[in-house]
């Protein structure tokens, strides 16, 4: 079975000033039975947006990669807990056994201006 650690930098982002602001989304993999194969993602928000990021090929028994993902700093007015991205990565490895590993990032609601 493959092993996967995703973590996003930055995962917290203030002020909610509606910008495009450019993630940083890392990954470290390993399969030591039949090696490594690739890396998907599924990105969502609460808000119904689906983002895209292509399927990246790995190969050999370990891999690290890093994907860019740019998100919009926009928070609804009534939003207080801040609009979550979730970015759901699922290593595959040559035997099509499958891991996931989960990034959130998250626009805080920028509560002096309420």
């Amino acid at each position: 079975m493959p092993v996967i650690n995703l973590t996003a930098n930055p995962n917290r982002i203030f002020p909610p000033n509606g910008q495009s602001v450019t993630v940083t989304l890392s990954g470290v993999g390993s399969d030591t039975c039949s090696g490594l194969a690739s890396v998907s993602y599924i990105i969502t928000d609460e808000y119904g947006t689906t983002l895209n990021i292509s399927t990246r090929t790995l190969i050999g028994n370990s891999a690290s990669w890093t994907d860019s993902l740019i998100v919009e700093a926009i928070c609804h007015g009534n939003d207080l807990d801040g609009r979550l991205y979730r970015v759901v990565a699922t290593i595959t490895d040559a035997a099509r056994n499958t891991s996931t590993a989960t990034a959130d990032i998250v626009i805080q609601h920028d509560r002096g201006n309420r």
